[in-house]
């Protein structure tokens, strides 16, 4: 039901909250990605040092893709 388009770095207007609200990402979702990123860079063998350095980089953005989420109950 997505619809997808790449881009270059800085072609777009859009943050990565703006870009992401629609999405609604809980904050577990997130983490799953998060999760399945680093069962990838553990297939490819990527060194524990730049693993680390992929996974905080990652990290870093949660607050600003998941902002749209909205917690039901």
């Amino acid at each position: 039901p997505f619809k997808f388009v790449a881009t270059k770095p800085g072609t777009t207007h859009l943050g990565l909250e703006e870009a992401h609200r629609d999405l609604r990402i809980s904050p577990a979702e997130f983490d799953e990605v998060a999760a399945e990123l680093g069962r990838t860079l553990d297939h490819f063998k990527v060194p524990k040092p730049e693993k680390t350095e992929v996974l905080a980089a990652f990290a870093a953005h949660k607050d600003e893709v998941t902002a749209g989420f909205v917690k039901q109950g």
